[in-house]
Formats: C-alpha cells, structure tokens, sequence
C-alpha cells in the first residue's frame, strides 16, 4: 500500500463530474507498414497485458480515505480485469477529422471507475478520411488519471509499449504471470493511519511557511530593485465560466520544420512561437465574439520538477508558471516580441520564489482544505465565493515533446497524436502542442457552453498560426 503525495491527490480532490482529472495520449498509427498490412486487436490487448508487469500503475487501485481526512492510497487490484481497459471502437463513415474530435470529446468527457485501477485505452478504428493521415489507419487513445503520473512520465510509458524498428518482434513473455494483490484497508485502519498524518503535517507545516515567507521577500526585493516585473491580474472570460461535463476538441496539424525556421529568423523558442500563436487564436476568438479584454491574458504552463535518472513512476513532479500572452496588443510581431519578455519574466519570477514552493505547500495543506478551495474555484456551488477570488489563468498550455525518431506499434509506424489535457478549476481551455517527425499537432480542449463553435476556434488558430508566420518571415 503506497500514499499518494499532496500534489496527486489534488488531482483526486479536485475531481467533479464536469471536471475528470484525467489527461489522454491519442496516437494514429498507419497499418500498411506491417508484414500483413494488419494489426490484429488480440495483439494490441497481448501487448498491454505483457506491459502490465512493467509498468506499476496499471494494476493499482485507489483507496480514499474517510471524510478527505488524509491522502488516499493505492493498492493492488485484487479484482483486476484486462479486458475492462483496453477496449475497441470504430468511427463510422466516412471517418473524417470531425467525427473523429467528436468520438475523442465524448471518451474524454467521461471520468473513470475509481473502483479500478486508473486507466484506459480505446483503440479506434475507421480512420479512413482523415486529411494528412494514410487511408485506413487506427488510433490508440490511453486516457491515465492525473493522480498516477503527468505527462512527462506518460511520455516515458509509452517505450513500454512501443519499437524503435519496425522489424521488432515482439514476445510475449510475461502474459502468464500472476500479480500480487492487496486487500482493501478497513476505515479504522486509514482513520488511525490519518490521524498519525496529521501530527507529522503539524510538523512540517512551520517549514512550509518560513520557505513561503523567503519566496515571497526574495520577489518583492527583485520588483523593488525593478530585477522583476510583478505578476498582473488576470481578466475574466468566458474560459473562467463554469465548465459543463461536455468536451469539445479540435485539432490542427502543422510543419515543424517551416516554425523552426520561422522562429529562428526572429530569434525566439518554439514555445514563445506557439504561446503567441495561441494568444492570437484567443484574441480572435473573443473579438469576434465581443468579449476581447483590454488586459492581457495569461496562460499556465506546467514546468517539470523531475530529476533525470527517475523512472518516471513518482506520481506528478511538476510546479506551474504564469505568463501574460500580451493579448491586448493588435500587432503579431510586436505581441510575439513582447511574449517573449513576459516568458523570460515569469520564469524568472518562478525561479526566484522557488521552484518546490508549491509541492512543499501541497504538503502542509491538510487534504479536506485542498478540497474546498478546489470546489470554491471551481464555482459550481459557490457562484458568490467564486466571484471573490482572482481569475484562474485563462488556458493551460503545455508542449509535449514527441520522439524525434520513427517509432511502431506492432510494426504500426505512429504518423501523428494528439495531447488532451484535463480543464482545471476556475480554467476552461487546456491547449497543446505534440510534435513528431516533421509534424506539429495543436490541440484544444474545452467544454460545449465555454466553446460552442470548435471550428471556428481552429480556424482561429490556424489564422493566427499564418499571421504569426508572416510576422516572423517579414522583412
């Protein structure tokens, strides 16, 4: 039996009906480039079940504890089903981009049985229409709790499963073995377990408080000396409203190579390229729709915390920066150059206040607390104590790198995948970037009520994507 950290079980504490906390890979991978032209089901659920003894989290279940008393734990599944997982659908015809986002929008939307281990995969054929992607092919979407790992130790998962050579043969070797299993702690054990918690969280909590008091004295001298400029509130929007249980999805494919040489001409990272193509797409978004704000948006991005020789099996090592999109400025070159100040801040900001200030304070929180805040931002039953609260940034926007090199699902060659994040409290829109091969896939998450119209937002992106472009290739 193994406790959750403070930073996992928020994504527990924070789960609601219209909120799973969950984040999915969707792969594509081109079956022509397999001996027999085919990838059978059979093998597809022979390989999870083989990768099941590599990968802890699969067979592990979660356990809360009476009242959010404390972190909940995991435990072996003594019930565990592989068939209950891994799952198999098809689009109908003619399988093209939009029915796909719509099948993607409809298995995101859905939480998962919390009586089981954490996780799911769908794999869904039919892809016969889909512009960019090889006639025929099928997708593997592997839906992963938020609580058992983040994106980067999802990005390490997938060697398990996956070749580097398309000649790889794979075998089997693991599917006969049995598992240990766990039986399901009683209440009063949990309960006797918190209440030992408790008193070590007493503890910790003084510690807690002198690192926040330090970050804190260390940022207020920076912006005194004018070393930093201090974070601006964010404004509100239609993607801080109360999210419905209803996903939305779109997605946009684009050249990597072609933004590489963009952004180098002008002298910024891929990342401060793509936040202010995101910045435009929003900024058009909300005009078009009468609601642009004078201030600037501002996107969250996860930063990894994660050490280099982890096995990326340690729960969530992540903290979080805020950076202004400059959306009030009209000019994509001046906004792009401008985006590029506010990123260099925001870093350094983080930086300066202390990289592990949020786990160290997810720690001392006792975990009833955590899930009220949570409830609070999110606003679904306190409207009013909502409203008191500043603005929860305006999307969450990630860049998942993707392998440089080809790689295969049972001789599958992969030619493409998505990244779908979770819409968090109080924040309505996750974006994202995979790259792969020569390939740039941009991604939006949102809800029905929040964006109506996913088609017009990636044509949005895609605009803001040219515009961008050409203010960087301008001479």
């Amino acid at each position: 039996m193994q406790q959750l950290s403070a930073m996992d079980a928020a994504f527990v504490l924070g789960e609601s009906h219209s909120l799973p906390m969950h984040f999915a890979s969707v792969a594509i991978y081109d079956q022509s480039t397999t001996p027999n032209g085919h990838v059978r089901f059979k093998d597809i659920l022979n390989l999870f079940q083989d990768a099941m003894h590599e990968v802890p989290l699969f067979t592990r279940r979660l356990v809360e504890v009476p009242l959010s008393l404390d972190q909940p734990y995991w435990i072996e599944d003594p019930n565990f089903d592989i068939e209950f997982h891994v799952r198999h659908i098809s689009l109908p015809k003619p399988g093209d981009w939009r029915q796909f986002h719509i099948q993607l929008a409809r298995l995101h939307s859905r939480a998962m049985d919390r009586s089981r281990p954490l996780w799911e995969v769908t794999v869904i054929e039919g892809l016969d229409k889909l512009e960019g992607i090889p006639a025929g092919s099928f997708a593997v979407m592997t839906k992963i709790h938020h609580a058992a790992m983040d994106g980067v130790a999802a990005a390490k998962l997938f060697t398990t499963i996956h070749d580097f050579d398309a000649e790889t043969k794979r075998e089997f070797s693991n599917s006969g073995q049995a598992f240990v299993t766990e039986n399901k702690p009683s209440k009063l054990d949990l309960l006797l377990r918190s209440s030992l918690n408790t008193v070590r969280r007493t503890g910790k909590m003084v510690n807690g408080v002198k690192s926040a008091a330090k970050g804190i004295a260390a940022v207020n001298k920076a912006v005194k000396a004018g070393e930093l400029e201090a974070p601006k509130s964010t404004p509100k929007t239609r993607f801080n409203d109360v999210p419905s249980p209803y996903r939305v999805i779109t997605s946009l494919q684009l050249s990597l190579s072609e933004t590489q040489a963009a952004r180098k001409k002008i002298g910024v990272t891929l990342n401060e390229f793509m936040l202010a193509v995101f910045s435009g797409a929003m900024r058009q978004y909300l005009e078009a729709k009468g609601e642009l704000p004078e201030d600037s948006l501002v996107a969250q991005a996860p930063v990894n915390l994660r050490v280099s020789d982890s096995d990326g099996t340690d729960g969530n090592q992540i903290t979080t920066i805020n950076i202004p999109l400059c959306s009030e400025i009209a000019d994509a070159k001046e906004r792009l150059l401008a985006i590029q100040k506010a990123s260099k801040n925001a870093k350094q900001y983080a930086q300066t206040i202390g990289p592990n200030l949020l786990p160290e304070l997810s720690q001392i929180m006792p975990p009833w607390i955590t899930k009220s805040v949570l409830k609070v931002r999110h606003g679904e039953s306190t409207p009013r104590l909502k409203a008191l609260l500043p603005s929860a940034p305006t999307s969450i926007i990630t860049n998942v790198p993707g392998s440089p090199i080809p790689y295969y699902l049972l001789g599958a060659k992969a030619v493409g995948g998505l990244a779908l994040g979770p819409i968090m409290p109080g924040t309505g829109l996750f974006q994202s970037v995979v790259s792969h091969e020569d390939m740039l896939m941009v991604t939006a998450v949102s809800c029905r009520e929040i964006m109506p119209d996913p088609e017009f937002y990636q044509q949005c992106l895609s605009d803001s994507y040219k515009e961008t472009l050409a203010a960087c290739t301008a001479e």
